[in-house]
């Protein structure tokens, strides 16, 4: 094989412009990178050196376990920094950073995992707490049980608070959380993380992503050293087609949390965990958090008490409005309402409004129902209207809202325009996707009454959409969009047929019907078209329901209208809509997951291009891919989209199968955001449909060689099981095969370049080794079961892949190799430099390696080009397990290499004693002479040596096994 040393000049004198690996020896100047001789590679323009020349001729990996366990080894510099004083500029420096990774990659990783990303309950928390009146629910902060459950020494590390419907538990956790980060701030050893379950469809949560929120608020402490499993998890290179379970996350936590003395944990309406059918997601809940290690101090809140028996929080706290926060809220609501202060100057009668609401609240048990009495009062125009109102307060809440429905329930029989607005407003607020905001809402009726005519001058004016909802609704201050005063005011307005049945399916039709209404531009309007762009197939397919003809029209009217859809796009993108101008109804379905719609475009759209690109010149195939719909992708197929179309930057919808999820930052048109269980499906979808395995894309990489290096694993063997020929050239003159077993470098690659993959400490480096074990396995096995020539040699150097496992000392290959039947790899096969298998493995010390090959037939006296033997090789390295391994075998132990010396004479020589006394032991001559003349009457050249160097203790051992100290030499000497 060739060696470094023996290549082109040119190619040594590295100029940093390529990818991939140069050898670097001393003399070859400046290189940018950190200081040190051995190997370079070049990575998106980082450069990494690894110490140390590789073996003559093998790939360099002879040290890659040395490395792994040792990442302090590993020096990254920054190219073009200037002069050599600066850290990391050249080669001739002597400053150099590690690649490690911290808490910002963790959270950003955190970031990526897709339906899990971490929410922000910062700005709820806050927005909670400035709804406070100042100097209320400070109780709660002093009572026993909260004091006892604060106190990390105490046993009573669960508190369960509990309380009716509107009785203001929410508030006091608020103050809660606030009280604990002042105490938490400032110390390494305490940490609070906290949690706020919401009612409503609109803002359910998965499991999953309260763990990762959780997680993402101790990371962001950014105290002690991140968690062994944590940087394990993060390191798992080849597993990225695993989307990690609720539970993966909860222990994450669990093992971060456990850096810490306390971690105060708080969680509000508990209760509200929806359940998902089937599922059983809050027992899930409630086991994780039951199960929680003993420094992570939870307290939690929830209506129903039985939740503190199954979590086992045996001490509680019951809720109840406390009659000085009542009175103080009903105060404030009065002074900060001119028109209230108005009317209740007198100071008997704004007592009689604090003390008979006040009661009512607390006759109750709701801290809410002064506030819906606060709210209607307001609305009063005189103090007599006041006065008759506080005669006829209802005393409960569920009374008050079925009061504010019944009302609305007689304007909508009479079908009057308030009774029209007050169900389409009610209708939108509990069944919107997401919070609409006042506008949002008033396009969305003026297109319901317009019925497809031009409908701006459709809209109700604003002051009215609040009105009609009698109280029922509210508007957000910050955020100005509409919602329930109460989650149980849906039931009262579904009980009474306020909001109908098929609510969804009259919603798409209102979006769809927007988004192809021709108004001469969308300038004034953006807030609802936004919403009817990104939601109308949502409420299209709501509840798995089939959409009426007349909406199926609408939305078939709309795939096939590319302009509209560019502008539809354009929108959600936030940019212009000219980058979608070329797209499909096809690209929308792949969006959408609308395949059953897609179907039916193309046969009522015999000729539509189904290769048509837009947005970075991608098909439809590629946002199929990008969004994981294998039933389009296959409903593509059939209908001949052309897998092998490569986009702007050369790739073909199979590499877009292998990237994972990107951020949320990243544009529409490039995102890729299908979850990690669709990967593998869609994968298989595109081998079964002939997608180019080898087709590289601008960077050099096809998706083949990408699968093989990076993995996932169960991607990599389908492509595997696709190949029509095994024994193909995949990259630079290598078969599947030949890139398995080079893996190893592709793994420096990825921890030397850029940090994202970089870990931290020996766990996470055991975590890869057995990553890239496992993977090179599998690979190996589905390759060996297709039949691929095991015999092929690499390049114009001739190794092959035993030779690479002997050198490793990789036993799990060997015996792939060696045992597979028919046709196992030639235990014989010698290399360019004329070196086998077994060379490599005493080369390189690697014992085991070398019986198994010894085993397998292989020629323990072999001689190589230099006249050397394995046994003399072992002995020049001190290779003892070798040459006991070679001796046992039958290996001669007599036989001179081409400088007439023996095994015997280079252990003397290197006072390896213990070998010389071995080689002794079976049988080796001390007798030979001194030269290679065949003549017996010269001294031993063993003895000779031996005496040279004052080792008379191999001189006696030789004497006794015939040398003779009365030989003389050439010139007659003794």
């Amino acid at each position: 094989m060739a060696s470094p040393d023996n290549l082109d000049p040119a190619r040594i004198r590295a100029t940093n412009n390529g990818e991939g690996i140069q050898y670097l020896k001393d003399g070859d100047g400046d290189q940018n990178v950190a200081g040190g001789t051995g190997t370079l590679i070049k990575i998106g323009g980082h450069l990494i050196i690894v110490g140390g020349q590789p073996g003559s001729g093998m790939p360099p990996m002879s040290h890659l376990e040395q490395w792994l366990r040792e990442p302090k080894n590993w020096t990254q510099g920054s190219p073009g920094r200037g002069s050599p004083d600066q850290p990391g500029a050249n080669a001739s420096g002597n400053e150099t950073t590690t690649t490690t990774f911290g808490y910002a990659d963790m959270i950003d990783w955190l970031k990526r995992q897709p339906d899990q990303t971490p929410l922000d309950p910062r700005k709820h928390h806050v927005k909670l707490l400035g709804q406070v009146t100042e100097g209320t629910g400070q109780w709660v902060l002093q009572t026993d049980q909260f004091l006892s459950w604060k106190d990390a020494s105490s046993p009573s590390r669960l508190l369960c608070m509990h309380g009716n419907l509107g009785s203001g538990k929410t508030m006091l956790v608020s103050l809660i959380v606030d009280r604990l980060e002042k105490e938490v701030e400032g110390r390494d050893d305490a940490a609070c993380v906290y949690f706020y379950f919401q009612d409503g469809e609109k803002r359910y949560v998965p499991p999953a992503r309260v763990w990762t929120t959780l997680l993402s608020q101790l990371l962001a402490r950014e105290s002690g050293e991140l968690a062994p499993d944590i940087k394990a998890k993060f390191s798992s290179l080849l597993q990225r087609s695993t989307e990690l379970s609720s539970a993966e996350f909860a222990a994450l936590f669990e093992a971060q949390a456990s850096r810490f003395k306390t971690v105060y944990m708080v969680i509000d309406a508990l209760d509200t965990c929806p359940d998902v059918p089937g599922e059983r997601t809050q027992q899930r809940m409630h086991n994780a958090l039951k199960g929680l290690p003993e420094n992570v101090r939870l307290l939690f809140t929830s209506r129903d008490e039985r939740i503190c028996q199954s979590i086992g929080a045996y001490q509680t706290l019951r809720i109840q409005p406390q009659k000085q926060d009542v009175k103080a809220y009903v105060r404030k609501r009065i002074e900060e309402d001119d028109h209230l202060r108005g009317i209740l100057r007198g100071t008997t009668d704004k007592n009689n409004v604090i003390g008979q609401v006040t009661n009512l609240a607390l006759d109750n048990g709701m801290f809410l129902l002064a506030l819906l009495h606060m709210d209607d009062l307001s609305k009063r125009g005189t103090l007599g209207s006041i006065k008759d109102a506080m005669q006829k307060l209802p005393d409960g809440a569920r009374a008050v809202f079925d009061a504010a429905a019944e009302k609305i329930a007689e304007r909508a029989k009479r079908g009057s325009f308030e009774g029209r607005l007050s169900k389409h407003v009610l209708t939108w607020v509990i069944h919107a996707k997401e919070e609409l905001n006042l506008e949002q809402i008033r396009d969305s009726f003026a297109v319901q009454e317009s019925m497809g005519k031009p409908f701006r001058e459709h809209r109700p004016a604003e002051k009215l959409l609040l009105s009609s909802c009698n109280g029922l609704a509210v508007m957000d201050p910050d955020k100005g969009t509409l919602n329930l005063v109460h989650e149980s005011v849906r039931a009262c307005l579904e009980e009474r047929g306020i909001t109908p049945t098929n609510a969804d399916a009259q919603m798409a039709k209102s979006c769809l019907l927007y988004l192809l209404a021709d108004n001469g531009g969308r300038e004034g309007e953006p807030a609802f078209f936004m919403y009817a762009a990104k939601y109308w197939p949502a409420h299209l397919g709501c509840k798995g329901e089939q959409p009426d003809p007349e909406t199926e029209v609408l939305a078939l009217r709309f795939l096939s209208d590319s302009a509209k859809l560019a502008e539809a796009f354009g929108a959600m993108a936030g940019t212009e809509s000219g980058l979608f101008k070329q797209m499909t109804g096809l690209h929308a379905a792949a969006h959408f997951g609308l395949s059953s719609l897609a179907d039916r475009l193309l046969k009522s759209h015999p000729h539509i291009d189904v290769n048509a690109r837009c947005a970075g010149g991608q098909t439809a195939l590629h946002w199929a891919v990008r969004y994981g719909r294998r039933e389009l992708l296959e409903l593509l197929l059939r209908r001949s989209a052309d897998p092998s179309i490569s986009d702007d930057v050369g790739d073909t919808p199979l590499h877009k199968a292998l990237g994972g999820p990107t951020p949320d930052s990243t544009p529409l048109h490039l995102a890729t955001m299908r979850s990690a269980g669709d990967g593998l499906g869609v994968v298989e979808a595109l081998v079964k449909g002939k997608a180019p395995l080898y087709a590289k894309n601008r960077r050099g990489v096809s998706p083949l060689l990408s699968a093989i290096r990076y993995g996932p694993t169960n991607m990599a063997l389908v492509m595997i099981q696709g190949q029509d020929d095994v024994k193909a050239v995949v990259d630079s003159n290598l078969t599947s095969l030949q890139l398995v077993f080079y893996h190893g470098w592709d793994v420096v690659h990825e921890l030397g370049g850029g940090g994202r993959a970089a870990v931290g400490g020996p766990e996470g480096w055991a975590q890869v080794k057995n990553a890239v074990r496992n993977h090179c396995r599998l690979l190996t096995d589905a390759l060996l079961s297709r039949g691929v020539d095991l015999n092929r040699p690499w390049r114009e150097g001739g190794w092959t892949p035993l030779a690479y496992a002997a050198m490793h000392g990789e036993m799990a290959k060997l015996r792939q190799l060696l045992g597979r039947e028919p046709d196992p790899a030639n235990v014989s096969q010698r290399d360019g430099g004329g070196k086998s298998a077994l060379w490599w493995a005493v080369t390189y010390n690697q014992h085991k390696a070398a019986q198994l090959l010894v085993d397998h037939g292989a020629d323990v006296n072999e001689t190589y080009n230099d006249g050397t033997t394995p046994l003399i090789e072992a002995v020049k390295l001190n290779n003892e397990k070798c040459v006991w391994v070679l001796l046992s075998a039958g290996a001669q132990p007599g036989t001179r290499a081409g400088d007439g010396w023996s095994a015997l004479v280079h252990a003397v020589d290197k006072k390896y004693n213990k070998l010389a006394w071995l080689l002794l032991t079976f049988g080796t001559s001390a007798t030979g002479p001194s030269r290679n003349t065949g003549g017996s009457e010269h001294m031993s050249k063993a003895l000779e040596l031996a005496i040279d160097r004052d080792d008379l203790p191999t001189a006696w051992l030789l004497s006794e096994h015939g040398a003779s100290v009365d030989a003389v030499d050439s010139k007659g000497m003794t």
